[in-house]
């Protein structure tokens, strides 16, 4: 890959700190102001159309930030555009962060979030498209998709690369250039009729679908995947008629806001009044809906345009309020309800559907946390050194869990809880438990409604205590003692983790008929043995020295490989035969080359970010290889391996 070379004019004011992409007709690289060492965004392009399309964003930005609207905030601010020969250089403001394509790939176990997680970056990105189309004229992005989305360290959603977007004209028919990416983009953009506002809905709809499930066709196997809301969402906003969707933000943003808090509004919510929205508000708080609550009192709440609720303190005037046992557990609840202060009562925990809870440290979802917890690395180098995550939550009883009748997910980790009998006849259905002083589970025994159960790092030994649980679907025992699962097998477990945790005999893992998804500390050819023809679509390993990938050809519904080393072994592959295998993870190992690996015909993305590669040969073998997850340094020694090759790179 070749250096861009700052025209002198330039670089008086900036110097470059690296090229994000670079081509003889356009780059993209971050500089630096030389006088204050601000990272900025640095876009050239020779190519004509190229050169529009920087134009006129930069067009596009400056309106918008001439506007007195709060959503400018959440687009880049342009500083310059000037040409220099046929080149033109084109300088923004550099929103740090991780786009949405990146955050969704980053789940190993399967692209995507956690409906509730994606239904807030939708929610989000409805309002930002609201602000555009209700500019005058009405602009369109045209061109939404997760890697023009980026989440900042704070959790708020960016719109970029609007080269495309262009004001709607009613008296056109159709639109001049047919741009736009295919995956995301509606059937009009690509020539029979004008792009209008429900071109953007169209997008929206895809990018919902993509945000949960990794995929961007909306085919019924996929839309199976989602909750009936969220289906119904998806299928309306997607329709190949413009005429069947949602017509403006405005009919979709309610939808998004039901599916995602279905215990705020009641079974059967009569509209009162639906105020227009304002344009160019500097509040970004309007009321948009007002519903009639038939539940309880039948009071009248607003719900805003942030979706966020906002109910009278007076509602709660005859209602005693609520004290709760565990300060931790009351900050969760109000960080949940969006109710920093002020009464809390009866009614507000009946509200309550989730709480996340690890030591300290509060998460609005378990994807959060997965995200956040697990990956330290987003966090900026203070709150790494503070080691949050050896820090012991303070809470240890659970008395106010049991006035939340409608908790649905509860993780609790890290804190001070050895007595769980207020769980007794629970209807939690995602339950997290680990890394509490906990030993004694019998109250959770013959539980039907617990889907989810995470007890890593407990100690204990014998799960007898806690059977039958017939509805358990998914087990987490990481670190335990247990040497046995006996009395837990049934049909209905697909997904068990049992790392750090050694089995007496595998085999018995063999009765789990359902089981799909497996997680050990090491494997072992004997391990391999037993497990060998079970129905596993998804495992994942570590740590396991001289052991040949090619040792689970038996595992022929294999879909998901994730093996990790320990930085200094070298990795055996030998000839690998998975004709399922489409996500390969080979990370902390020394890699020879990936010349075994060339039976994968399936392989689809490939994760080395963490592997000593000390060649690439066999990668141009793969047929279906379109990813990989790898270091700025892998991806240049690929590129100049494979210079005529399309992958598409995850840095």
């Amino acid at each position: 890959m070749k250096d861009l070379i700052l025209p002198d004019p330039l670089a008086e004011h900036y110097e470059l700190v690296s090229c994000l992409k670079y081509s003889e007709q356009a780059s993209t690289c971050l500089i630096a102001v030389r006088s204050s060492g601000k990272t900025v965004l640095l876009k050239t392009a020779s190519d004509p159309l190229l050169s529009k399309s920087l134009l006129q964003e930069k067009m596009v930005l400056e309106m918008i930030h001439q506007t007195d609207s709060p959503f400018a905030a959440s687009f880049p601010r342009p500083i310059l555009l000037e040409w220099y020969g046929e080149t033109c250089f084109y300088i923004r403001s550099y929103i740090e962060g991780k786009s949405l394509e990146e955050l969704c790939e980053s789940n190993y176990e399967r692209p995507g979030f956690a409906e509730p997680t994606a239904l807030e970056y939708l929610i989000e990105l409805t309002e930002i498209l609201h602000f555009m189309h209700t500019l005058t004229p009405s602009l369109l992005h045209r061109d939404i998709k997760p890697q023009n989305v980026i989440v900042d360290s704070f959790g708020k959603c960016h719109f970029i690369d609007l080269g495309i977007s262009r004001f709607l004209n009613s008296s056109k028919t159709s639109d001049t250039l047919v741009m736009g990416t295919r995956l995301t983009a509606p059937p009009e953009q690509f020539g029979y009729q004008q792009t209008d506002l429900r071109s953007d809905i169209y997008s929206l709809g895809i990018l919902l679908l993509y945000c949960i499930t990794g995929e961007y066709k909306p085919e019924n196997a996929v839309l199976m995947e989602l909750s009936e809301p969220v289906r119904q969402i998806v299928t309306k906003a997607t329709m190949f008629d413009p005429d069947k969707r949602y017509q403006t933000t405005e009919e979709l943003l309610p939808d998004l806001l039901k599916a995602r808090y279905p215990s705020v509004f009641s079974s059967q919510p009569i509209p009162i009044a639906v105020p227009p929205f304002r344009k160019h508000s500097r509040s970004r708080l309007p009321y948009f809906l007002l519903f009639l609550f038939t539940a309880g009192a039948g009071l009248a709440a607003g719900w805003r345009l942030s979706g966020k609720i906002s109910l009278p303190e007076t509602i709660f005037q005859k209602e005693d309020s609520y004290t709760f046992t565990e300060p931790l557990i009351e900050e969760s609840v109000r960080s949940m309800l969006n109710k920093p202060e002020g009464l809390l009562t009866l009614s507000d925990l009946e509200k309550v559907t989730e709480l996340h809870i690890f030591g300290l440290q509060i998460f609005s979802s378990d994807s959060e946390f997965q995200s956040l917890g697990n990956s330290i690395w987003f966090y900026d180098e203070a709150t790494r050194n503070a080691e949050l995550y050896k820090q012991c939550g303070t809470i240890s009883s659970l008395e106010d869990i049991t006035h939340m009748p409608n908790l649905t997910v509860l993780s609790l980790y890290n804190q001070q809880i050895s007595d769980i009998s207020p769980l007794k006849d629970t209807t939690i259905k995602e339950l997290g438990l680990g890394y509490n002083p906990l030993t004694d589970l019998t109250p959770l025994s013959g539980n039907s409604h617990i889907e989810s159960l995470n007890l890593s790092t407990l100690e204990i030994e014998d799960l007898s205590s806690l059977a039958p649980l017939p509805a358990l679907k998914n087990l987490d025992l990481g670190e335990t003692k247990v040497s046995t699962i006996k009395p837990l097998l049934s049909d209905s477990l697909e997904k068990l983790n049992l790392f750090g945790t050694k089995l007496n005999d595998y085999t018995e893992l063999r009765f789990l008929k359902n089981l799909t998804s497996l997680t050990l500390d090491s494997m072992t050819q004997s391990t391999a043995e037993a497990l060998s023809g079970m129905n596993l679509t998804e495992l994942e390993f570590h740590y396991s020295h001289d052991f040949p990938l090619s040792s689970l050809n038996g595992f022929s519904k294999l879909t998901t490989l994730f093996f990790r080393g320990d930085n200094t072994s070298s990795l055996v592959i030998g000839s690998v035969d998975l004709p399922a295998l489409t996500d390969l993870t080979l990370i902390s190992w020394q890699i020879e080359d990936f010349s075994g690996l060339e039976r994968l015909s399936g392989l689809k993305t490939l994760h080395i970010y963490g592997a000593d590669c000390l060649s690439y040969e066999g990668l141009d073998r793969l047929p279906s290889l379109k990813s990989i997850n790898c270091t700025e340094e892998q991806k240049n020694a690929i590129m100049e391996a494979y210079p005529d090759n399309d992958f598409i790179f995850l840095v």
